[in-house]
C-alpha cells in the first residue's frame, strides 16, 4: 500500500497526466503490477501469494473506483489460492497467515474504538505523543491478537509457543516494513539493472533477516 501511495504523489506531479488521466487507478494498476514483478523474481510462500493476491484485489478494486470488503477480499484470495494448488490450504505457512489476518480484521472495530479514546479531548498533549499512542495502542493489538490467534496452529505445527512474540513482533513489525521490504525491492530492481550497486543494498535486508 506504500507502493501505491508513492506512485500516486510522483503521478501527481506530471501535471498533464494528471489532467488527462484518473492518477489513482494508473496508481493502482502500476502498483499491482511491480508488485508481481517483485514477487515472481523471488522464492514465494503461500504468506506472500496471499499479500499479493490481496493486494492485487484491493488495487483493481480501486483502480474501477469500487471498494471491495476486507473480509470478501480474504475470502476470495483463499478460495483462489485453493483452487489453484489444493494442497496449500494443509501447509503451515497458509494457515498461520490467514489465521493471522483474519484476526486482525476481527479486532479492527476494537481498534477504531481504542482510536476513539485515545484522540478524546485530555487523553494525550501534542501530535506527536498522540501519533506514538495510537501506533503503541494499534501495533500492540495487532501483535496480540495475531499471537494468540496463531498459537494453537504453532503449538500444533511446532510444539511451541513464544509468548515474547507480542513485543518482539512491535519492532520487528516496523523494521520488516520500513526497511526490509523497500531494500529487497531496491536489490531486486538494481540487480537487474546495475548488479554492482545491487551488492551495496542487498546487505541491508540480508543482514536485518538474520537478526530477525
Amino acid at each position: 500500500w506504500g507502493l501505491y501511495r508513492l506512485l500516486l504523489r510522483l503521478l501527481l506531479l506530471y501535471r498533464p497526466l494528471a489532467q488527462t488521466f484518473r492518477v489513482p487507478a494508473v496508481a493502482s494498476m502500476a502498483a499491482a503490477s511491480l508488485t508481481w514483478c517483485y514477487v515472481l523474481g523471488i522464492h514465494t510462500s503461500p504468506a506472500t501469494l496471499r499479500a499479493s493476491v490481496l493486494l492485487t484485489l484491493v488495487f483493481v478494486a480501486s483502480a474501477l473506483a469500487r471498494r471491495v470488503g476486507p473480509w470478501r477480499a480474504l475470502t476470495l484470495t483463499a478460495c483462489g489460492l485453493i483452487s489453484w494448488r489444493p494442497e496449500i490450504a494443509l501447509g503451515a505457512s497458509f494457515q498461520l497467515s490467514f489465521g493471522a489476518v483474519g484476526a486482525i480484521l476481527a479486532a479492527a472495530p476494537h481498534g477504531r474504538r481504542l482510536n476513539r479514546w485515545l484522540e478524546a479531548p485530555g487523553r494525550l498533549y501534542g501530535a506527536v505523543w498522540r501519533t506514538l499512542g495510537r501506533w503503541v495502542l494499534l501495533s500492540g493489538l495487532v501483535s496480540l491478537v495475531t499471537t494468540l490467534a496463531t498459537a494453537p496452529l504453532t503449538l500444533a505445527w511446532f510444539g511451541q509457543f513464544a509468548p515474547w512474540g507480542i513485543v518482539v513482533n512491535l519492532v520487528a513489525v516496523p523494521l520488516v516494513s520500513l526497511l526490509v521490504v523497500p531494500c529487497g525491492f531496491a536489490w531486486y530492481v538494481l540487480a537487474t539493472l546495475w548488479p554492482e550497486a545491487a551488492q551495496w543494498v542487498g546487505w541491508i535486508p540480508d543482514g536485518l533477516s538474520h537478526v530477525l
